[in-house]
């Protein structure tokens, strides 16, 4: 269990645990601690890098392989979370509610088809945490200050722009985005203006005193 350097590997400590219930003391190794009524769960991205479980430890386990959830299972749970955070909004912020989890479901659908994993680009790995970031984002807004579906329609264009083309390596890249991004919200959403304006930027400290998730007026405000 000992490196070359003289370290241990925390997994390999909690094999030790699970094959023998217990771990030896640190300055009297004739003491052993016995650890009772634990339980392990543990969780992973898929496979890609070092992403690597020793097989000593894996074999105490039940591994369950979990996919990618499906667009109505995606569709059902951003609807429950976003519905809920929306129900103390206006009935015409309310209705909004399908309209952009469809969006933001068709927007991911295309970036990750759009822009796969490669040996330069290995951050291309696009999964649920993405849509949650986005939503995460949304639910920032408070009612008091949403009254109109253009506004929250910007916000989901910063937070998507935030999430996915922050991530881009090139500007060739943003171009992409942008073209299909603009595409998609034009067709779901309702538009006043041009929804992919660099200048769009929400923060939480520049417009108002109580934390509320707003645009800035300009960048020089910023």
């Amino acid at each position: 269990y000992v490196e070359t350097y003289g370290t241990q590997n925390s997994i390999a400590l909690i094999t030790q645990h699970m094959q023998y219930g217990s771990i030896f003391d640190r300055t009297d190794l004739g003491m052993r601690k016995n650890l009772v009524d634990i339980q392990y769960i543990a969780a992973m991205n898929p496979t890609a890098g070092s992403f690597e479980v020793c097989e000593r430890c894996q074999r105490h386990f039940a591994t369950f392989a979990v996919a990618m959830p499906s667009q109505s299972d995606l569709s059902t749970i951003f609807m429950s979370l976003f519905g809920g955070h929306l129900g103390n909004f206006q009935p015409v912020m309310q209705e909004l509610t399908s309209k952009i989890v469809d969006t933001a479901i068709q927007v991911h659908e295309a970036v990750s088809s759009k822009f796969l994993p490669s040996a330069v680009r290995f951050m291309y790995n696009w999964n649920m945490r993405e849509l949650t970031n986005i939503f995460q984002g949304l639910c920032h807004a408070k009612g008091d200050y949403y009254i109109k579906p253009s506004m929250l329609v910007k916000l989901f264009t910063h937070e998507s722009y935030r999430v996915y083309a922050d991530r881009l390596v090139t500007e060739e890249e943003v171009d992409v985005f942008s073209g299909f991004f603009t595409d998609i919200v034009k067709k779901n959403l309702p538009v006043e203006e041009e929804v992919s304006e660099r200048g769009n930027v929400f923060t939480n400290f520049v417009t108002t005193t109580d934390g509320s998730y707003l645009p800035i007026p300009s960048m020089e405000k910023l």
